[in-house]
């Protein structure tokens, strides 16, 4: 169901069995929780610091492309808490050849997961993405570099490495191919989604002046300082918190859900038999804009998180951009 990551070996993301997929999520998720968030905050506020210098270099120069900025920010944050080392995005000001593969192979890696599931078809257009599977090899020995050189660093800085690492040589460990292919996916996974979500809430706030207005009254009169804006801090911003969980709904970085496969004896999913080995998947997109589940399900309302009667009869668990389950996104307290 999913490709073999770079390293040769399944990722948390692709683990096919439960036992394995246990066994990653057991590492890694010391990496994610709220204590390490706030031990791993002054990385995060570098970034965000250089982001705003960077800006307020370039704004005088025009129109800044804040999708590409959003971008840098974030590949360089997860980079360095996951290999210990930025891309140096933001220094340059233009991506990472690592990260220029990802977005540019993207389409190229659905196409490709769909080719698979036919039994001849593969073999015989897999040489039109030929240019697209050797950069695949190239990308896959930049994330094999990488991590090799954060395991040889002689460090005490807690990352996300850092705890799988304090597990090596006992019978939980993860093997080097499955840290390689797992850090290459909380790469990619707490990145990009996260600058998506940005980019997107950015927008909508531009087109609706309103709830800009009031974010920024909210913003501006709590804190008297930028240093007062912290982890702790930014969750007592209860409209800030559902200007992102709309734009989440609006504009989910993911629009498709992680697909599954049915259980043998097959199941009945919202009215529907559905045989055994089935794939199935649920479509984000599909259940945030569904007029069933929502009122004005097109329109960027962030107070239907705040509790406006008007919203009342909005179904708020159809939205899940986390995903739900054991496998639900492990980066959650990212946000």
């Amino acid at each position: 169901m999913y490709p073999v990551a770079p390293g040769g070996a399944h990722s948390i993301l692709s683990a096919q069995s439960d036992a394995d997929h246990s066994r990653y999520r057991r590492l890694i998720s010391h990496g994610f929780s709220e204590k390490a968030m706030r031990e791993q905050e002054p990385v995060a506020t570098s970034y965000i610091d250089l982001l705003i210098q960077r800006l307020r270099e370039r704004a005088k120069h025009g129109p800044q492309d804040m999708v590409a900025w959003y971008n840098w920010t974030t590949f360089d944050l997860i980079g360095d808490l996951t290999f210990g080392e930025s891309f140096d995005c933001l220094e340059k000001a233009v991506y990472h050849p690592w990260i220029e593969f990802v977005f540019s192979n993207i389409k190229a890696i659905m196409i490709i997961s769909i080719l698979r599931r036919f039994p001849v078809v593969p073999q015989i257009l897999m040489g039109l993405f030929r240019k697209q599977m050797e950069k695949r090899a190239q990308n896959a020995k930049y994330t094999k570099e990488k991590v090799a050189r954060r395991m040889a660093m002689d460090t005490d800085r807690t990352d996300f490495l850092s705890y799988i690492l304090r597990h090596k040589g006992k019978e939980t460990e993860m093997t080097i191919p499955e840290i390689q292919s797992t850090s290459s996916i909380l790469v990619l996974g707490g990145s990009e989604t996260t600058a998506t979500l940005l980019s997107g809430v950015t927008y909508l706030l531009l087109k609706n002046p309103e709830v800009l207005k009031r974010l920024n009254s909210e913003i501006r009169g709590y804190f008297s300082k930028e240093e007062d804006i912290n982890m702790v801090s930014v969750n007592s911003q209860t409209y800030l918190l559902a200007v992102l969980e709309e734009g989440m709904r609006v504009f989910p970085p993911v629009p498709l859900g992680s697909p599954r496969i049915s259980a043998p004896e097959g199941d009945t999913i919202a009215g529907h038999n559905i045989p055994g080995g089935a794939l199935v998947i649920a479509n984000n997109y599909a259940s945030t804009h569904s007029s069933r589940n929502w009122k004005d399900p097109f329109s960027f309302v962030p107070g239907r998180w705040l509790n406006d009667p008007r919203y009342a009869d909005d179904n708020k668990s159809a939205s899940a951009p986390f995903s739900l389950g054991p496998r639900n996104c492990i980066g959650r307290n990212i946000r």
